[in-house]
């Protein structure tokens, strides 16, 4: 089966995969010994022994192979500093979503998150908010951000 593998430092990119092969394999061939496997948003890794195909990995799934276990993620804004600790497998759309909402969050509105982008601290790039949380962040599996006004983060 061909599914979308996430990697940190990597682009993501399509691979061919036997479905009864074991999640503790798969991530070891990735990524090396003690590697984990999850599915696209999910908060735990795959069980390593788990065939991919009968712990849910399907046709054109995006996975996430990682040595760290969890991210530690600081999000920068407005002069506060916020931790979260996160799956290497969530989108950085949905860890906007919780750093700028709810309970642990900056208590942004909608239409004031819109207005702001996620960069690497340092950095003017903003993050693709569909990509991995874990393919941001360092081998000491930390990922810092700024959150920014968009206006600043593309120069204006």
């Amino acid at each position: 089966m061909e599914i979308v593998l996430h990697q940190r430092g990597r682009e993501e990119r399509f691979v061919d995969v036997e479905p009864g092969v074991a999640a503790g394999a798969f991530a070891a061939d990735c990524a090396g010994p003690g590697a984990f496997v999850w599915i696209e948003d999910s908060e735990q890794p795959l069980d390593p022994a788990a065939p991919l195909d009968a712990a849910g990995v399907t046709e054109r799934c995006h996975v996430h192979v990682s040595p760290c276990e969890t991210i530690a993620v600081e999000i920068r804004y407005g002069g506060e500093t916020r931790r979260h600790e996160a799956s290497p497998a969530l989108t950085a759309g949905v860890l906007l979503e919780r750093a700028t909402l709810g309970d642990g969050g900056f208590g942004m509105t909608d239409s004031e998150r819109a207005r702001h982008a996620m960069t690497l601290r340092g950095s003017d790039e903003e993050i693709d908010w569909a990509g991995h949380v874990g393919s941001f962040a360092g081998e000491d599996c930390v990922l810092r951000i700024d959150l920014l006004p968009k206006e600043r983060s593309q120069g204006r």
